[in-house]
């Protein structure tokens, strides 16, 4: 059996480190992916951009035998997406190979790809705290039951119907102490989907990608994230550097909502 060091001074270099990374790297990506539970990916298949009909109250109507339909404008007004990219680069140096007892190769694309997801959700995230449907929590500071309630009336209220309660940690921490006081159990934290029970109809996701004092409710179909190229890989080479392998992890996605009144915001 050959070496790293062997392995990575063939001519085989090339589609050997991209067969490694590409055996793991999705996963990884996949786990580490919160934003991608809140919202439904749409393909891009041609095109820099793409245009979606914002959703909204529309209206329908009761149509006399052989009258005229009328038309609901409310269907012309459209969101143009267009994704960009984010990615990122890590080199192997012949050294740090010759060094290893482990598979250097796989352990940095892992953390890359851990790096491009995270990115991946600080910008949905960023565009979901946009929203201008926003309510006041019943005590200032803290986050309750009720506090739940509001958030899920504040959405439904406008012909949705909230699916999802995301928190940071320490906000669903407050929850939870009100919720045990109240004769409830506590969350279970176990599962690595950041799932980790219901509230008042709503599945509770905990994540890091939220600042603290801020808490959303939403109903997915509202949300999407157009994906014009999924995470893929590419080898690269630097010729000022003692380089045995470099790497580039990307993707060209775009989050967006298509109507505001789908996603709710409470600020502690």
């Amino acid at each position: 059996m050959k070496t790293m060091q062997e392995l990575f001074s063939t001519q085989d270099a090339a589609p050997l480190i991209k067969e490694v990374i590409d055996s793991n790297v999705f996963k990884v990506a996949e786990r580490e992916r919160v934003g991608r539970k809140l919202l439904r990916v749409i393909s891009l298949n041609e095109g820099s951009a793409l245009k979606i009909p914002k959703m909204g109250a529309g209206q329908a109507y009761v149509i006399p035998e052989l009258g005229s339909i009328p038309l609901d404008v409310s269907t012309f007004s459209e969101v143009v997406i267009t994704p960009y990219k984010i990615g990122k680069a890590f080199a192997i140096s012949k050294e740090s190979i010759e060094d290893s007892a482990f598979d250097v190769v796989r352990l940095k694309a892992d953390m890359a790809a851990e790096d491009v997801a995270r990115k991946e959700d600080a910008e949905i995230f960023r565009v979901l705290v946009q929203t201008t449907n926003t309510v006041s929590p019943k005590t200032a500071g803290e986050f309750v039951q009720e506090d739940v309630i509001t958030l899920r009336n504040a959405v439904n209220k406008h012909n949705y119907k909230a699916k999802w309660l995301v928190a940071h940690p320490d906000d669903l921490a407050k929850l939870e102490k009100d919720l045990i006081s109240k004769g409830y159990k506590a969350f279970d934290r176990l599962d690595e989907t950041g799932i980790i029970g219901n509230v008042a109809g709503l599945q509770v996701l905990e994540t890091t990608a939220l600042d603290p004092g801020t808490v959303l409710a939403l109903d997915s179909r509202a949300v999407v994230l157009v994906e014009r190229r999924p995470l893929s890989t590419e080898n690269f080479t630097d010729p000022l550097r003692d380089l045995a392998a470099g790497v580039t992890i990307t993707e060209r996605v775009a989050p967006a909502v298509l109507d505001d009144n789908a996603v709710a915001k409470m600020t502690l």
